[in-house]
Parts: C-alpha cells; structure tokens; sequence
C-alpha cells in the first residue's frame, strides 16, 4: 500500500513540480545548454523536429507508425542497434514510409559509462546495420549524456549530436494528457521533441501522438524529421 501511494505521489506531485521548473527554466535560459550538440534548430518558421529513441519494437513500432501515417507526420528514429538486428522488418517500413534512422548506440545503455572499447563497438555496430538502410546523419546517447569522449569517437562517422529541448518525461509517467500539455508547454519554432518506443513506453507514444499532434497543427506547427527541420528552418521567410 504504501508503495503504490509512494508511485502515485512520484507521478502525480514530482513529475509536475520538475515540468513546471523545467518550463521556467528553459524560458528564462534558453534550450541551448552545452556545447557540440544541438537542443534546439535557429529557425524563423514553425517548425518542430520529432525524435523516437529505442526501437524498434514490434509491438509499439507499428503503431506510431500508424499515428504517424495519420497525420502525415515524419519522425527521426533513434535506433537500437540490437533491436535493429532483431526486426529488420520494421527498419524497412519506417524507411520505406519517410522517416529517418539514427544511431542511439548498440544497446540501451548510459553511453557514458562505456569504456572505450566498449563505445567504439556499441556506435559502429549500430552504424552498420542502420548504412544498409540510409546514410546516418544524427547521433543521441543513451540518457542523453555525452562527454568528450563521445564527441571524438563519433567524428569519424560526420555524425550530428542531437539531444532537444522538449522531453516530457515520458519513461517517468505515461500520461498522454501530461505529455500533451507538456509538449503543447514549450514547443517553439525549431523545437526537437524527444519521446521513446519499446513496449509500454512506445504505446504511450502511439498515444500521445494520436492526442498531440493535430493540436500542434492546430498551432500552425509543421512536425517532421530532424532533416526536414534543418531544410525548413534554413529557408528564407
């Protein structure tokens, strides 16, 4: 009993505490935080990128999918390289349907606790089976920390850093209204949102995005992948 009233506190009194300091700070401060990556895109359009990290899964994959082809909406997938070995399957229809792929290392782990051996494997792995699908552009670390470390292993491949400025705390709580809210909250011209496939996190996904991205519209925001985002934003009004 007091577990479950110690979970319903964390999602119901925490979570929001934390989005609403985030909100703030992000306002007050700006997205941009840290060199050699990039949180938000300069753009004087709206535009907003859209990124999925760790899948795919056969489940949760196929219905964002669906929810994307819905909205004619494309997303930047940031990929699992076992899982990518697992369900080739589905590395076809996200392509096949105009997404992009990206690299989110081998397993899903906190890449920053790698050794060098061990990320040299985890990144080059994962870009060889995602080259045989598209010439792989982005780069995100498991948790989203990086290090210098990092940012040298992956100059090799030309690969961008991209973290983003909105993440609704989508592996603390699966509310799609709070992650709507969330969302709704902060997006701004040239915002990446940051959300997570595989199992119930991708179906809250799916959900989500059923939820939120007719109400982005809606805003008079174009939601599409990290390379459609770079080509809109450096278009001239």
């Amino acid at each position: 009993m007091r577990r479950k009233f110690l979970i319903f506190a964390l999602i119901f009194l925490v979570i929001p505490v934390l989005a609403i300091v985030s909100v703030v700070t992000i306002r007050i401060t700006g997205p941009k935080l840290f060199s050699n990556a990039t949180f938000i895109v300069p753009c004087e359009h709206n535009a907003v990128g859209l990124t999925i990290d760790d899948g795919p899964d056969p489940i949760s994959t196929p219905r964002i999918l669906d929810v994307l082809s819905d909205n004619n909406v494309t997303a930047t997938f940031f990929i699992v390289g076992m899982r990518a070995e697992q369900h080739p399957e589905l590395l076809e229809r996200i392509t096949h349907e105009g997404h992009e792929l990206a690299n989110h290392t081998y397993t899903e782990t906190v890449t920053i606790a790698l050794n060098e051996v061990e990320l040299k494997d985890s990144i080059n792995k994962t870009h060889v089976v995602l080259s045989e699908y598209q010439n792989i552009k982005w780069f995100r670390p498991g948790t989203a920390f990086y290090n210098s470390d990092i940012v040298e292993e992956i100059k090799s491949y030309e690969y961008q850093i991209v973290i983003g400025d909105i993440y609704p705390f989508d592996n603390f709580t699966s509310s799609s209204q709070f992650h709507s809210w969330y969302i709704k909250k902060l997006v701004q011209p040239g915002s990446i949102i940051i959300m997570h496939d595989a199992r119930e996190r991708g179906l809250a996904t799916a959900e989500t995005l059923a939820r939120v991205l007719p109400q982005l519209k809606s805003m008079g925001f174009n939601v599409s992948s990290l390379g459609k985002l770079h080509s809109a934003c450096t278009m001239k009004r």
